[in-house]
């Protein structure tokens, strides 16, 4: 009984990883996808770049943040 209640233990520790790495996954593609689509409009409008300079430099961080977070989380994942 004792072995079937560390099983259950470690599958709720697995599926709490794998929520945790799905949702870092998704918030990296939204962000890519903000990133895409935002950055050409903000340079191909008039006086675009200096009004929203901070905020492409803010997309960019969290960007490379998430990359790296997802690249550690699927360490711990697979």
């Amino acid at each position: 009984m004792r072995k079937l209640l560390v099983k259950i233990d470690r599958f709720k520790e697995i599926k709490a990883m794998l929520l945790i790495f799905q949702l870092a996954l998704f918030a990296f593609i939204v962000v890519s996808f903000l990133l895409v689509v935002g950055v050409p409009v903000v340079l191909a409008t008039p006086d675009g770049w200096a009004e929203n300079k901070g905020t492409v430099f803010s997309g960019i961080g969290i960007w490379f943040l998430l990359v790296f977070l997802v690249g550690i989380l699927n360490s711990f994942v697979v």
